[in-house]
């Protein structure tokens, strides 16, 4: 697949809302969102790249998620947000996933001129150390939320997938900290990157422990991608049953969530593409449970192999590696501090 450009992709978007966002009910306007706002206009992106969108609608509740779309070219990640979560620019700078999408956006359309005003208001505080910390609080907040499902009873792949993404919550709060795009699937690559600016490889290390990849070999990340891939084909075609995650799991999806994965270990970054193969083999083992039970044990046996490699086969385990993850967060949050009060 060639490579393509951000302006290309954002050519593409602008036409999407343009010709489709602008007509929904309630359209207030259109923003690009996530790891994109980072790259240069002619910088070439891998082609496993999508882009993503929040489109705002005066709405309090608005539609689903409709998820990965293809358009001229352009993988799509839509997300309809009502207008009235994000109009006070208090509420936006204190949430880390949204501020820096408002602190320099690059707006598709505002027709009312709302989208730019906010803008206007989040940008000079954005890196203000008051709203910084605040941001940092809010993905401890949400790392420790993570945690609390874990004490519910829970099939496996939903306790792993809480335990992941709980440990993987611990990268946000040092990418927050460093005013860094809290990426979702490339969050190990992107905080390996600024610990090592600042000489904190042994915190990088323990983030890796902490997900039990440390020592995992390029070979074995490679295996269990080709497990995960197995299931993610047949969950992607018997998928009925509605999830926050279904785009995740669907032929559009294929190429970020398992090409885009081993593109990541050709080039060197195995235990960094861990994290995503084990949210989206949990996520396919989900589906399965709820639309294809009989196909869910084909697909067990290799996921408990790579719990296995990452040291969380069996539930004593897996609640000693979630507890790990928690007893770090103050270690996480110093080093947070460190890096908020160096920017």
């Amino acid at each position: 697949m060639a490579t393509v450009t951000k302006r290309e992709l954002t050519e593409s978007a602008a036409d999407w809302v343009e010709t489709v966002g602008r007509r929904l009910p309630h359209f207030i306007g259109a923003l690009l969102h996530g790891s994109i706002l980072e790259r240069s206009d002619d910088e070439p992106l891998s082609p496993f790249s999508d882009v993503d969108l929040i489109v705002l609608l005066d709405d309090a509740g608005p539609p689903a998620k409709p998820g990965k779309l293809r358009y001229r070219g352009a993988l799509l990640d839509v997300t309809y947000l009502s207008w009235t979560s994000v109009q006070e620019p208090e509420r936006v700078l204190a949430h880390y996933h949204l501020a820096p999408s408002f602190a320099r956006p690059e707006i598709l359309s505002d027709p009312t001129g709302q989208l730019e005003r906010l803008h206007r208001a989040v940008a000079p505080a954005y890196t203000d150390r008051h709203w910084v910390w605040k941001r940092v609080l809010h993905a401890r907040e949400n790392a420790l939320e993570k945690l609390k499902t874990l004490e519910k009873p829970a099939p496996i792949y939903d306790r792993v997938m809480a335990w992941a993404f709980a440990a993987g919550i611990l990268c946000h709060i040092i990418l927050v900290a460093a005013l860094q795009n809290p990426t979702v699937r490339k969050r190990y690559a992107a905080v390996k990157r600024v610990l090592e600016a600042h000489g904190r490889q042994d915190v990088y290390q323990e983030l890796l422990r902490l997900l039990g990849c440390h020592a995992i070999s390029p070979g074995q990340v490679a295996r269990h991608l080709d497990r995960m891939a197995a299931a993610f084909d047949v969950a992607q075609g018997v998928a009925k049953t509605p999830f926050p995650f279904s785009a995740d799991i669907s032929p559009l999806a294929r190429p970020v969530s398992v090409d885009g994965s081993r593109e990541m270990i050709e080039r060197g970054e195995h235990r960094e593409a861990v994290f995503w193969i084990v949210a989206t083999y949990c996520r396919c083992l989900k589906i399965l449970e709820a639309d294809a039970p009989a196909e869910l044990e084909n697909h067990l046996g290799g996921f408990h192999e790579l719990l296995s490699h990452l040291g969380v086969d069996g539930p004593q385990k897996l609640e000693r590696r979630a507890a790990a993850v928690k007893e770090a967060l103050p270690r996480m949050m110093e080093v947070a501090e460190i890096l908020a009060n160096a920017g």
